[in-house]
């Protein structure tokens, strides 16, 4: 797992990595969800190119969105990988923990 170090730091404002094992995410913060996509989208590409780099691969089909958000509203705003759109989610499991967009863990 140490040859994913550099491939999966980031020196981002407002972007952080958490990865456990071949487990990895990406957390970025912003006021919307379309400058968030943004960020997600610029980061993937600079992923998978050092990837590419150090010739291994990422499963682009296992890649799950969700918006954290405190709004009523359902936020659909996705995003577009290597040509497979990904659309958001309102529950994901992360290392056995589902997490809900209002984070209340229902």
């Amino acid at each position: 797992m140490l040859y994913l170090c550099n491939i999966c730091s980031l020196e981002r404002e407002g972007a952080y990595p958490l990865s456990y094992a071949d487990d990895f995410a990406i957390i970025v913060t912003s006021n919307s969800a379309k400058s968030n996509c943004k960020k997600l989208e610029e980061i993937a590409r600079e992923l998978n190119s050092r990837a590419k780099e150090a010739t291994i691969s990422f499963d682009i089909s296992k890649t799950e969105l969700i918006h954290f958000h405190s709004k009523r509203i359902t936020i659909g705003e996705g995003l577009k990988l290597e040509g497979i759109e990904i659309t958001p989610k309102a529950l994901v499991r992360w290392l056995g923990v589902f997490l809900d967009s209002k984070l209340t863990f229902k």
